[in-house]
């Protein structure tokens, strides 16, 4: 057994929205060149935390940290709607579904973000911009200027710009253990974390 897991906290999805990212994903796939791979929409998930390399030994402390810190949180709103890239259409790395961002979910991250650094797990340095990553383009596609395959995905994907993909209660977040595999990436729930009011 690996002493270091890979972990992170996010956000599950419903099976609603789940449904309607998959079917925007299998669109997409037909139409893409080597070197942009899209997310199992099973995999598909919003992402609070990136905790990366952790201790096997940290993992129960973690988790009771969590507990205690979404114990004063209340479960709220989420709506997926949209469609984008980073950093630019012309050299597109991320395509993604838009999460909207609120007051509620700010704090949740918020919230997390701090009380991590307890455990000397740094905050983020960046502002917080919620979203779904559907797809990740390679060096190789995305570093060419003006590159037409991308240009090509990114125009069709807007065709989904104003979509609505569903809304959902969150009622919990989940401590997810990544690893690598040779088709992708496999995501296991360690735990999942009731928000306060949902005990």
């Amino acid at each position: 057994m690996p002493d270091l897991l890979r972990l992170f906290i996010a956000i599950e999805l419903s099976e609603e929205i789940r449904h309607n990212l998959a079917e925007v994903v299998r669109e997409m796939q037909a139409i893409s060149p080597e070197g942009i791979r899209w997310v199992n929409a099973a995999n598909i998930h919003l992402t609070l935390k990136f905790l990366g390399d952790t201790p096997r030994g940290n993992v129960d402390g973690l988790c009771s940290l969590l507990k205690q810190t979404t114990a004063e949180l209340a479960p709220f709103a989420l709506t997926v709607c949209g469609t984008g890239c980073f950093p630019t259409p012309r050299q597109p790395r991320v395509f993604w579904a838009g999460v909207e961002s609120t007051s509620a979910l700010n704090e949740v991250q918020h919230k997390i973000d701090q009380a991590l650094r307890t455990l000397q797990i740094p905050p983020e340095k960046r502002a917080f911009s919620p979203h779904l990553t559907l797809a990740r383009v390679s060096a190789r596609v995305s570093d060419k200027n003006d590159n037409p395959f991308a240009l090509n995905i990114y125009a069709r994907l807007m065709n989904y710009q104003e979509k609505a993909f569903g809304a959902m209660e969150v009622t919990q977040v989940t401590l997810f253990q990544s690893t690598l595999a040779r088709g992708g990436s496999l995501y296991t729930p360690l735990t999942r974390v009731p928000l306060g009011k949902a005990n």
